[in-house]
Order: structure tokens, then sequence, then C-alpha cells
């Protein structure tokens, strides 16, 4: 076999390997799961976006089209929202 063919055939396996598992959907996802994925992420990214501290903030939305979750949540004075997917994975914003 010759090495383009090798290397086609291991590109192939790596980016089947990359789907992001948009059928996993979690609408019964509580805030224990949303607090673990918010604080996990915080942890792993210490100061992002100058977020000191995480206090959830209302009800979290689940949009079953994307399979995600929409969380508010306060830092400081400051209005946030966590998009967290179903495999725990958190998005930061600010709301204004």
């Amino acid at each position: 076999m010759s090495a383009s063919r090798v290397a086609v055939l291991i590109m192939t396996i790596f980016v089947q390997g990359c789907g992001d598992n948009s059928d996993v959907s979690c609408p019964e996802a509580d805030r224990i799961f949303f607090d673990n994925s918010i604080k996990g992420h915080l942890e792993r990214n210490p100061g992002e976006g100058g977020i000191a501290h995480y206090q959830p903030d209302g009800e979290a939305i689940y949009d079953s089209h994307n399979n995600w979750w929409s969380v508010p949540f306060v830092s400081d004075a400051r209005q946030m929202i966590a998009i967290v997917s179903c495999d725990g994975r958190v998005e930061l914003s600010e709301q204004r």
C-alpha cells in the first residue's frame, strides 16, 4: 500500500472520530449537571473573561434542535449565559 493511501486511510479514520455527537440529547439534565459543567469549565480556564464565581440566576432553557442548554448566571454584577452541551462542554458569554 502506498504512503498516500495510508495517509488517506488515517485521515478518514481521524475525521470520522471528530463528529460532534449532535444526535445526543439531554432534556432531562438538571442543575447538578449544569453546576458541575460550568464550575469545571471555570476551574480548567481560570480567569476566563474575568469571571470570578458562578451563581445560578434563573431557569435553564433546553434547545432540542441543537441539543444544548442556555443557563443564565451571575458573576459579580455581570449577567452571563452559559451554553452547555449534552457532553458538558461550555461556552460563556455576557448578556447585554
